[in-house]
């Protein structure tokens, strides 16, 4: 399910709304933002979103639209994953999310112990 291609992937944690249809119904949730990178994002959700629906995620800067590619169960969630649709792709310039954390910065680092 992870974007395996995308370049540099982000570490985050904040609340964003999201909106999406459902059989024609409009839906919305709260959604804990988990990771995000320039083509797309991975959101934790209490529900279950179809692959290929059009989410919309929306910050106070502003919007993304994508679609789901893929929804995997975890043990109290779903992580959802989406893909920006073209003209809604992410960088610092235009969003940092809370709490972002940038992964490879530990690359410098040895392998980490349990001791």
């Amino acid at each position: 399910m992870i974007d395996v291609t995308a370049k540099k992937r982000y570490l985050c944690s904040q609340l964003v709304p999201l909106r999406w249809s459902s059989r024609g119904a409009p839906c919305e949730a709260v959604g804990n933002l988990e990771s995000i990178w320039t083509t797309g994002a991975e959101v934790c959700l209490e529900t279950p979103i179809p692959e290929r629906t059009v989410l919309h995620i929306r910050t106070r800067q502003r919007e993304w639209r994508g679609l789901v590619r893929g929804c995997r169960q975890g043990e109290q969630a779903f992580y959802i994953e989406i893909r920006f649709l073209p003209m809604h792709f992410w960088s610092r310039r235009r969003f940092v999310p809370e709490h972002l954390f940038d992964p490879s910065a530990l690359w410098g680092f040895g392998r980490l112990s349990n001791a």
